[in-house]
């Protein structure tokens, strides 16, 4: 039997070359995919969309009343700073919903009019401190060049001579540590804090044949910049409207920010106000069995912040009663004496109720024309 180079037989049986013993499948196009797809899987629903967007929003803004509400509140500058913490993550988990809705927007997913598409992802994105029309221009080139060497916006693959440049200096291979858990926070956190902002700066990680327009300074190579390398000139108008955005955004965010310190430092005023009147009528705090100050809001039109001060006694230990400020120093005073006396409980309740009617009738008498040499807060008696 003579040789055949395709086809041969060693005893007796059939051998078939390596090459043709693998199967390949034909790879379908871009049609074929489409095609395989439902066709109203394609048409996005403006109402479904909006529905995410208003429970979002709602979702955001009952916990941030529910944080500037009772936060304050809490007793422990310990206590408040983990409840600020916790506030800020689960704040971020929510922003990053509206986040993704705000992408879906760019991508002409969230409606069906690409000029609401355009308005709702300006405004979210502009609220999150991200360029919606730059972003929105450099993503959607990511897309059309995903996993290219050289033209891909972010994520470029490395090159072999890169990656094992890398094996050389790290003498370890990347693929062995970076599902580690430990690892993957490290790097999320970097990302977050330092490669998002530098991307949208300086255009970091983007391919080297990425950019619209020659450029070798990379302070010519950011999403802010109208001109940039990275945009058309046709683009410039809409990188303008992505820096209004922004910038409507940080001063909002420096009026609240303004309010909201004169706030703290208006109550922290009335708390030095109230230990240096403590402090002249001769008050022992130490003798007290609890001293609570509690931060309360005081109203929802303003962010005044009012003081409460509650001294309680134990009856039985013969420890001063409540002690209050009022502009009548030498009547609080007496009646500071005479409570560190009283161990009756019946009788201390009734001297607290005299106090607080003595205090009532100075406060009516100081709205009538009289005038203090301190500033006085308003005291919410706990």
């Amino acid at each position: 039997m003579s040789y055949d180079e395709n086809q041969h037989t060693t005893n007796g049986e059939q051998n078939v070359p390596r090459e043709k013993a693998i199967y390949r499948h034909p790879v379908p196009d871009m049609s074929t995919l489409r095609s395989a797809i439902p066709a109203h899987c394609f048409t996005p629903s403006t109402a479904k969309s909006v529905g995410y967007l208003l429970r979002d929003v709602a979702l955001a803004a009952s916990l941030a009343w529910l944080a500037f509400r009772f936060v304050p509140m809490l007793p422990s500058p310990i206590l408040r700073g983990g409840a600020w913490i916790i506030y800020g993550f689960t704040q971020g988990l929510v922003g990053t919903g509206l986040w993704i809705l705000a992408h879906e927007a760019g991508h002409g997913a969230f409606s069906a009019s690409d000029r609401f598409n355009d308005l709702v992802g300006w405004v979210v994105h502009s609220i999150l401190l991200v360029p919606y029309f730059s972003w929105k221009f450099s993503h959607q080139r990511h897309h059309m060049f995903t996993g290219h060497m050289d033209k891909d916006m972010v994520f470029v693959p490395e090159t072999r001579v890169d990656h094992f440049d890398r094996l050389r200096a790290a003498f370890v291979d990347p693929d062995q540590w970076e599902d580690i858990p430990a690892i993957q926070f490290i790097r999320l956190l970097l990302h977050q804090l330092l490669a998002w902002p530098l991307y949208l700066c300086f255009n970091i990680s983007a391919g080297k044949d990425s950019l619209q327009k020659p450029s070798k300074s990379r302070l010519r190579q950011s999403h802010f910049d109208a001109y940039s390398a990275v945009f058309r000139h046709s683009e410039a108008l809409y990188i303008i409207l992505s820096d209004i955005g922004i910038g409507l955004t940080i001063a909002v965010l420096c009026i609240f920010s303004a309010k909201h310190a004169l706030s703290l430092g208006s109550s922290l005023a009335d708390l030095r106000w109230h230990m240096e009147r403590m402090k002249n009528y001769g008050t022992d705090l130490t003798d007290a069995s609890r001293f609570t100050i509690a931060m309360k809001r005081q109203s929802r039109s303003n962010h005044c912040l009012e003081i409460s001060i509650d001294k309680t006694i134990d009856p039985s230990s013969g420890n001063s009663g409540t002690h209050s400020s009022s502009a009548n120093s030498n009547h609080i005073q007496s009646q500071g004496h005479q409570n560190s006396d009283i161990r009756n409980p019946d009788e201390y309740h009734h001297q607290q109720q005299q106090q607080q009617q003595t205090r009532q009738e100075s406060v009516s008498r100081e709205s009538d024309g009289g005038n203090s040499s301190m500033r006085q807060p308003k005291w919410g008696y706990a």
